[in-house]
């Protein structure tokens, strides 16, 4: 019945069902009835079979947790953040799929993401005219929980009532939180840098209203959306079994980090200007790709991405190929670095924390 439901639903039917054959399923087997459509199953005590799915559920239950914890979310809406974090992924440009969303594949055109506000926040929820007089609030507080699959409105945890309604006039302050202890509003600050310095003012309860459409194709970023910014960092030495250093960075937008690592190099750095250049290199790798995935969405970044390094030495490196003798035993692969400078796809900066504190002879050997 679910698949014909969704065959009908959709112009692609659902022709293969891909199923775990273990125990937990096996009840479910027998009850289950599939009209025109296989059922395939993997091999007992083979997850390696189920790879895809598993590494898929991870991530969606990675981006859950992210989401939750940002907005400081108890577990009880973990249902909530999951369904949400499926809805984004289906939005979200994928490898396996060419110039194309998952949800394009299978619907058939293109998703809208002008109706996409931030997880957890606070919101406004407009109360009908019909449902209070003229002397009560127009609005009742909320928290964004999701989007709704029954109609074009949003999923909001009435704080009030406890429960989750559905709006379509609904105002969102991205910028505030739920405080569960103090039972309270939280503004989070957050400065976001613009081309054209605009000042971008929190919302309130009093503006325009926003409704979710998804026939309506737009731009994922407006004019006055930042671009990703990084700060690549490294120790010297750290591992006390070998001596390699250990490289990381992490990427932001606006206030938010959104994209870090932190792994072992794999040479031993003979100076912290080596380990910090071969940080920002890895840094430059994320870069460059990050700038791909905006440029899909439709966002073409026209300055390079910018990397925060506390290390001049490492900069000079990186800009002025002159430091032959420095670098000549750095791995080639670490070098792309400049390319990426000629070619304005980053930019190499002193981060303004050590600005002006930094000995530019310091550590060059």
């Amino acid at each position: 019945m679910a698949s014909t439901t969704r065959s009908s639903q959709f112009t692609k039917p659902q022709r293969v069902i891909w199923q775990e054959y273990g125990a937990r399923t096996s009840s479910h087997r027998r009850k289950a009835t599939y009209e025109g459509v296989e059922r395939q199953l993997t091999v007992r005590y083979t997850p390696q079979q189920n790879g895809v799915t598993e590494r898929k559920n991870q991530t969606i239950v990675e981006m859950a947790k992210s989401m939750m914890h940002e907005k400081g979310l108890p577990k009880i809406f973990w249902a909530e953040a999951v369904y949400t974090a499926v809805y984004l992924s289906n939005r979200c440009p994928t490898t396996a799929i060419p110039n194309k969303t998952p949800f394009e594949a299978w619907s058939g055109r293109r998703p809208s993401v002008n109706h996409l506000k931030v997880f957890g926040s606070i919101c406004y929820s407009q109360i009908p005219k019909q449902k209070r007089s003229k002397l009560d609030e127009s609005s009742e507080r909320c928290i964004f929980v999701g989007y709704s699959t029954m109609s074009k409105g949003y999923r909001l945890f009435n704080l009030q009532l406890g429960q989750v309604i559905i709006s379509r006039d609904v105002q969102v302050d991205e910028n505030a939180l739920w405080n569960w202890e103090e039972n309270k509003v939280e503004k989070k600050d957050i400065l976001i840098s613009t081309d054209k310095e605009d000042e971008i003012e929190p919302s309130t309860p009093d503006s325009s209203s926003s409704q979710p459409n998804e026939e309506s194709s737009t731009d994922p970023t407006s004019s006055n959306s930042s671009s990703p910014s990084a700060t690549p960092k490294s120790d010297l030495g750290g591992s006390l079994d070998d001596m390699k250093s250990t490289s990381g960075y992490c990427f932001s937008f606006g206030s938010a980090i959104f994209s870090w690592v932190s792994k072992k190099q794999q040479s031993v750095a003979q100076s912290s200007a080596e380990a910090e250049y071969i940080s920002a290199s890895v840094a430059t790798s994320q870069a460059i790709w990050l700038r791909k995935i905006l440029a899909d969405l439709g966002h073409h970044q026209i300055e390079g991405t910018v990397l925060h390094c506390d290390n001049k030495s490492a900069i000079a490196m990186a800009k002025n190929p002159v430091h032959h003798n420095r670098t000549r035993h750095i791995a080639l692969k670490h070098h792309f670095i400049r390319q990426a400078i000629e070619d304005k796809e980053i930019q190499l900066d002193v981060c303004e924390m050590y600005r002006g504190s930094l000995d530019p002879n310091a550590d060059a050997h």
